[in-house]
Parts: C-alpha cells; sequence; structure tokens
C-alpha cells in the first residue's frame, strides 16, 4: 500500500476516534466549573457531604489520590488508545480480506467465460500471479510517531443542528433505487463502468442469438449466473433450450449484467424469473425473444418472425415460466402426483376422473367442492401465460413442453390428463354445485384442447386448416402489437398458395386486406367468407377492415355452414369458379382477383330478397347450455308468426319439419359422423324424428338421468341439441314466395341474396348509397344449396363491388 493511502487511512481512523473521545468526554464530564456540576462519589470523597468537614484522615488520603490521578488517568487513555486503534485497525483489515476474496472469485470466474476455460479455480490462481488484483500489505500503524492534531471538538447542540440541516436537504430529494439486478457483478466499480448492450446485425437470415447461461463454482462457494450473448446458425445448431413467458408490463425495470460489460433491460417478468429459468437449463444455452431479438429494430424482428418455427423445432425443449401462489401450487403438485401415477400405470383419463373425485368431491349424496383442488386448476387454467398469443407455435412446434413450477417441472401430458379429467368430473356434477369459476371456462382449457389437438395431427401428417386454426385461437389471445395476431402463427403455415411476409411497418388493417386478398387468389375461391362476419363487426369497418376481410383480433360470430378441408355437399355456385379464370399454378401471370381501395369484384346473381326478419335471433346461448331446447329453439313462436305473414301463392307450406330443416342447415354439422350422406343430410323420417323429440321433451334437468336415457327420444333430443349450434347468432327470415333461409343475426329486411362464383353457400349482401355492397356472410337458402338458382352462363353473371 502507498504512503498517501496508509495516510488517509490513518486520517481517516484518526477522525473516527475523534468522535468517539468527544462523546465520552461530554459524557463523563472530567472537568466540571461548580461544586454541583462534581459527581456525587467524588463529591462524598472532598467531604461535600460532611456537615463539619472531613477528617483528617480522609483528607490525606485524598491528597495522595489526587497527586496520583494524572499519571493513572494518562496510562489508561493510552492503553485505551493503542487498544481501539488496534481493535478498528484489525476488523478494517478483516473485512476488507473478505471483500477482496469475494472480488477476486468472481473476477475469476470472469475470467474463466472470456477466456473459455471452464476451471474457475485455474483462473483465479492466475489472476493472482498476473497481479490483476495485487495484494496489498496489513496495516501496521507507527503508533510511536506523533499524529496529527486531532480536530476541534464540536458540543451536542451544534452537531444536532447540522445533522438536523443534512435531512432537510435530503428530505426535498429522494434519491430514486437503483433497478434489481440479475448477473454477476466484479465490485461497485462495476455499476458505473456499465453501458447498455448494443446489438451488432445479425450475418445473415438463418442466424439467431442465443443467451448464454454460466454458474461456476470454487471450493463450495457457488457465483452467481452470469450471462452472455452469442450467435449460432440455425443449420448448424449448438444444442439449445427456448423459453415461454408472460411479457407483463412493457415497462423495462429489471436489469440484467452481461459478461462483456454491458448490460440489458429486461421486464419484471422475466428478471424475476430468469435465475430460476436459468437453473433448470440442460445445455447452458436459452432463446428468449425479449434479449435475443433487438425488439427496437422492425426490420430484425420481421425476419426473425419468418424463423420462429424453425428456432422452437430446433430447440430440445420449451421451458415454460409459471408463477403460481404457494397454496395453490401443493395442492396443484398433489393432483400432478396423481395423474403421473395413473400414467406410468397405463390407465385411463376415466380412471384418473374416479380418482380425482376423492380428492375434489366429498361423500353424500349431494357433492361438496373441496376449494384447494378446485381453486388450484383454476388459478393454473386463468393463468395469463394461457392467453398469449405466441405459445400456440410455441408449444405445438416444440419436441418437448415443460412447465417450470419454481424449483419442480411438470412435463405438458399430465397437465392436459388433470384438465380433462377435471372437466369430465365437472360436467357430471348436478348442475348448480360447480362454482363460477369453474374448469371448463377458463381460457386455459380452451388453449389446451385445441395445442393437443395441432400436436397430433402433426404427428400423424394430417393436414391441418391453418385459417380456421387462426380463426379459433387469435381473437382469444393478447399481445403487446396486434399485428402479432397473425404474424406469431405464421410458423404453422404450410399452404404454399399463401404467401405472408411479416412486416411491422406496415398497418394492422392493410395487412388483414392484403392477406384476405392473397387467401382468395391462393385458395381460388370464396370459401374466405365462411369466417365473416365478426364480432364487433362495425367496429372493424371503422378501422378500415373490409367486410369481406377477417378481423383477426375478433372471434366468429357464427359457426361457418361450409369451410376449408370440411366435406360438404354444398355447391351453390354449381362450380362456378371466381374471376375470369383459374389455373392452379400460381406463377399465372393473369391476376383473377382485382383489389383497388379495399375493394373485391365478384361475379355472380342476386337470387332473393329478405322480406321479414322480425323474428328474434337465436342468441340464447345459455338455454343452449342448459339443454332447454325449447327456450333456445322457439319453434312455436316462429310457427304461429310465419304462417300470420304467409301467401296463398308461397311456394311451400308451412310444417314444425319444414322450419326445424332450414333453422339445423339440413344437418350442416353432420359432415363428420357416419349419417352424412350427399346430397341430403336429413331424411324426412329423421326430420320427423327431430321434431316428435321437441315437442315429448320439456324438463332438461333429466338429461342424463337414468329415466331419460331409457325414453325412446333420448337419442334424438342429443341430435337436436347438437345439430342446433349451427344456429347460434342466427335467425329465421322469409324471403320472396315465401322461402326460408338461417342468416345472420344483423341481417335485415331489403337486404340481399346472392350466389357468387367461388362460394359453396349463397351469401347476404347489403346494398350502399354508392352502388358498392358489404357482405352480411354465409346463409342458408331453401332450394339453392346445390346449384338449383345458378342457372345462368359464367359471362351472364353481374359484377359486384364489396367493400
Amino acid at each position: 500500500m502507498t504512503e498517501s493511502t496508509l495516510r488517509r487511512h490513518s486520517s481517516t481512523l484518526r477522525r473516527r476516534l475523534s468522535c468517539r473521545l468527544s462523546l465520552f468526554s461530554l459524557k463523563s464530564a472530567s472537568s466540571h466549573n461548580s461544586d454541583q456540576e462534581r459527581p456525587k462519589s467524588r463529591a462524598l470523597i472532598e467531604g461535600h457531604d460532611f456537615p463539619s468537614g472531613p477528617p483528617r484522615a480522609v483528607r490525606e488520603q485524598v491528597t495522595k489520590i489526587n497527586d496520583a490521578a494524572p499519571r493513572i488517568v494518562g496510562d489508561l487513555a493510552d492503553e485505551l488508545d493503542s487498544s481501539a486503534i488496534r481493535k478498528v485497525m484489525e476488523t478494517a483489515e478483516r473485512r476488507r480480506d473478505s471483500e477482496r476474496r469475494k472480488s477476486i472469485i468472481q473476477l475469476g470466474f470472469r475470467l474463466a467465460h472470456l477466456t473459455g476455460r471452464q476451471n474457475a479455480g485455474q483462473a483465479w490462481a492466475e489472476s493472482e500471479k498476473d497481479q490483476l488484483i495485487p495484494e496489498s500489505p496489513t496495516l501496521t500503524p507507527d503508533l510511536s510517531s506523533p499524529s496529527p492534531p486531532l480536530p476541534e471538538l464540536e458540543t451536542p447542540k451544534i452537531v444536532e443542528q447540522r445533522l438536523s440541516m443534512a435531512r432537510s436537504r435530503h428530505s426535498m430529494q429522494v434519491p430514486k433505487p437503483p433497478p434489481p439486478e440479475v448477473g454477476i457483478r466484479v465490485g461497485d466499480f462495476d455499476v458505473r463502468l456499465r453501458k447498455p448492450y448494443i446489438y451488432n446485425p445479425l450475418q445473415s437470415n438463418r442466424v439467431i442469438r442465443l443467451l448464454s447461461v454460466r454458474r461456476p463454482s470454487v471450493d463450495g462457494i457457488v457465483g452467481d449466473f452470469y450471462y452472455q450473448l452469442v450467435t449460432m446458425s440455425l443449420d448448424d445448431p449448438v444444442p439449445y433450450e427456448t423459453v415461454s413467458y408472460c411479457w407483463g408490463d412493457s415497462e423495462r425495470k429489471y436489469r440484467i449484467n452481461l459478461m462483456d460489460g454491458s448490460f440489458l433491460m429486461v421486464t419484471q417478468s422475466l428478471g424475476s424469473e430468469l435465475a430460476a429459468i436459468s437453473s433448470h437449463s440442460k445445455t447452458g444455452y436459452l432463446w428468449i425473444d425479449q434479449m435475443c431479438i433487438d425488439q427496437a429494430n422492425l426490420a430484425e424482428r420481421a425476419q426473425q418472425v419468418k424463423v420462429m418455427g424453425d428456432i422452437f423445432a430446433s430447440g430440445l425443449r420449451v421451458l415454460v415460466s409459471m408463477s403460481l401462489p404457494n397454496s395453490s401450487l401443493r395442492s396443484l403438485f398433489t393432483l400432478v402426483d396423481l395423474a403421473l401415477e395413473y400414467e406410468l400405470n397405463q390407465k385411463s383419463v376415466v380412471d384418473l376422473q374416479g380418482a380425482l373425485s376423492d380428492y375434489m368431491l366429498s361423500g353424500g349424496k349431494t357433492p361438496r367442492l373441496l376449494p384447494p383442488f378446485w381453486k388450484a386448476m383454476v388459478d393454473l387454467l386463468r393463468h395469463p401465460w394461457f392467453t398469449r398469443a405466441w405459445i400456440f407455435q410455441e408449444c405445438v412446434l416444440s419436441r418437448i413442453v415443460v412447465f417450470v413450477f419454481g424449483e419442480r417441472l411438470v412435463s405438458l401430458d399430465p397437465i392436459v390428463r388433470l384438465a380433462l379429467a377435471t372437466s369430465r368430473l365437472e360436467t357430471a356434477i348436478i348442475p348448480g354445485i360447480i362454482p363460477p369459476g369453474c374448469v371448463t371456462t377458463q381460457p386455459g382449457f380452451h388453449q389446451l384442447y385445441l395445442i393437443v389437438q395441432a400436436r397430433s395431427d402433426r404427428a400423424w401428417g394430417k393436414p391441418q386448416d391453418f385459417w380456421q386454426m387462426l380463426s379459433n385461437v387469435a381473437p382469444y389471445t393478447h399481445c403487446t402489437d396486434p399485428r402479432d395476431r397473425l404474424f406469431a402463427f405464421l410458423s404453422l403455415l404450410e399452404d404454399d398458395t399463401v404467401e405472408v411476409k411479416p412486416d411491422y411497418r406496415v398497418p394492422r388493417f392493410e395487412i388483414w386486406t392484403d392477406v384476405a386478398k392473397k387467401i382468395i387468389e391462393g385458395k381460388s375461391n370464396l370459401d374466405l367468407f365462411s369466417l365473416c362476419p365478426r364480432v364487433g363487426q362495425e367496429e372493424s369497418l371503422r378501422e378500415g377492415i373490409p367486410s369481406w376481410a377477417p378481423d383477426w383480433s375478433k372471434p366468429e360470430a357464427t359457426i361457418a355452414f361450409a369451410s376449408w378441408h370440411r366435406v360438404s355437399p354444398f355447391n351453390a355456385c354449381g362450380g362456378r369458379q371466381y374471376g375470369d379464370a383459374v389455373h392452379q399454378d400460381r406463377r399465372r401471370t393473369f391476376r383473377p382477383l382485382r383489389l383497388l381501395q379495399k375493394q373485391l369484384r365478384v361475379k355472380g346473381k342476386i337470387i332473393a330478397a329478405v322480406q321479414d326478419a322480425q323474428l328474434e335471433p337465436f342468441t340464447s346461448l345459455e338455454s343452449w347450455i342448459s339443454r332447454d331446447l325449447i327456450s333456445f329453439l322457439r319453434l312455436d313462436q316462429a310457427l304461429t308468426h310465419l304462417a300470420s305473414i304467409s301467401r296463398p301463392t308461397d311456394a311451400y307450406p308451412l310444417s314444425l319439419e319444414r322450419i326445424l330443416k332450414v333453422i339445423l342447415a339440413d344437418g350442416a354439422l353432420l359432415y363428420d359422423t357416419p349419417e352424412f350422406s350427399k346430397g341430403v343430410y336429413l331424411l324426412d323420417s329423421e326430420l320427423t324424428d327431430l321434431a316428435s323429440a321437441y315437442v315429448q321433451f320439456h324438463n332438461p334437468e333429466l338429461v342424463g338421468s337414468a329415466p331419460f336415457q331409457l325414453a325412446p327420444y333420448a337419442r334424438n333430443v342429443y341430435s337436436l341439441r347438437n345439430l342446433s349450434r349451427v344456429a347460434v347468432e342466427r335467425r329465421l327470415v322469409m324471403c320472396d314466395y315465401g322461402r326460408l333461409g338461417l342468416v345472420h343475426q344483423s341481417v335485415q329486411k331489403g337486404d340481399l341474396i346472392a350466389i357468387l362464383h367461388g362460394s359453396r353457400t349463397p351469401v347476404v349482401l347489403q346494398a350502399r348509397a354508392d352502388g358498392r355492397f358489404e357482405i352480411k356472410g354465409q346463409c342458408y337458402f331453401e332450394d339453392s344449396m346445390h346449384g338449383e338458382c345458378a342457372y345462368w352462363d359464367e359471362d351472364q353473371a353481374d359484377e359486384f363491388i364489396l367493400v
């Protein structure tokens, strides 16, 4: 240690010792100005309490003590000063040695990482040898040399005044606490020297960044996690894992220290869980979108989205970060252990359902729910992670999905088995016993079902209806950028006829419009209309999205009559293609679809107009869920109203079977059942049986009971309830010549029924004052579903401009 450093330490010690001695002198009152200030013991010795004065012997003894007092007090003071200085110096040296050892160990970890060596002990030894932190000699102050004079003592009153002034100054400016830090630090200077990490451009489209994670240890001392961003090619990847988590608040409050001396700011949700995630890493390399992608670079974000599927497919597994209350975790782990035991013994979900009843239900005639286990499943399935847009492709494309619950890992399979078993147990309970937050209404249950279905389809090579899947999943997700409701799923798009390039510089309404155009061009049909209209269609129109383009942020309003990859005999256009001509080669030079200012030009004919739309729509979904078909269908009310407006010239007489056939869209939802037959969905005899079951069935509470199962109409009641789903959010209308139709609930009197080239079902158009049309979606219309009304030649079709 240099002389100046030693002088500085000595000065500091003198100031501290001076302060202590000043306080000691003020408290002991070694010099007194009056007799009243003398201590009582000294007053007794000096005879102040003797009325006639002290005896002679006492006075002589006091005189001797007074003569020896200066020498004794001086010796005691010298000994006190030397002892205090030595203790202070020894304490400071011990503290410095501890800090120095910790700094050397941390620097050894850092040196081991930077030099590529795994042996941190070797790096530590070499750092000592190279004198990266030189060893300092032990402080041995020279007590014999004269010390500088002590500073002038201050009275307690002055000290208190200065402290009061300092407190008042600091109260005016409260310093902002530093952000929480994650990662290694080497001394206090590390905070001042670190700078924000600067992303370098990626060398190619197939290069990604990975977060290197290391946690070395020396002599049983475990160091902090230290991180570093490295680049890697997807064509020759090292083993790595991907991380799936919730962004939460977009404000970046946590600081991640990197080994190159820089730092990254991340959101609180990631910063608080990064250490737990890192501890479960098998490979030492993690891919985290928030850190491995330059989020401020829109071009890089778009490019990385293109290879997102390869990133998750090439990873060893995906770690899903989950944080739940401790009380729910204990109950959840009990259920998970039970599910793992039944899975190990190759028992079915039905067997697991029976075992779960012992935990989640008590004995007795009326089941009584036990809150802890139900609450654990509800807390799990309503976790915000299930509403993220990106998790769908993360779980579908990854080889293995693992949930991280603190220190425990749980795979996807037992979670899915628990969700299915609890849902079956939930539906088996008497209605009214289930609490409001039941399992099947949580977003996680819906998401898990779709994820497992998509993973199964990919495993068996089954083609996926990407756009129908997107329509089912995207509206129920949340994302920071609304365009990610499409971009987050593009890695699952396997249709070569539709090419979508993510571009975060384009507004959302332009992206939706452009994608709809490419779908129609690539598919060479108008089946896209099956996804229109959406819930909140008026809001989408105000935002600039045309009526013929689905708004992927809004859920579907109805169940489609016909869609891609769906077996359907409907062929309302008689096989006519949209546009002037159609060729399967996508490299054709002509454009059958002309898009100008969000306009879509199509060809076809108007075949009818809506004359009556006064019947209430089938919007009582609660009645359908509760199996109250009488309140949901209201066939008696429909029959009475239509009979009152019918004319003698109408083509067909009214009957309960005829109305039921239109409401069920001729059994449109039988497309994947053995009862399906081309040309006619429901035979007349089947319609008669369904109408009879509707008349006989009056008590929905009996559904599932033994008497109901034995009833001859039980099977028809189940079929009627299943087939009537197609009528939800639709209404029954009467058109020209008394023909009936099933249309979207927004259709009004005066709207038009049209057959367009390329559409397998009729569509409803609403005329505008400027001669253009808005589309109101597909419809079912009597005597027009199989080409009966498509009587014109293709060159005789009219042209419609849709907006």
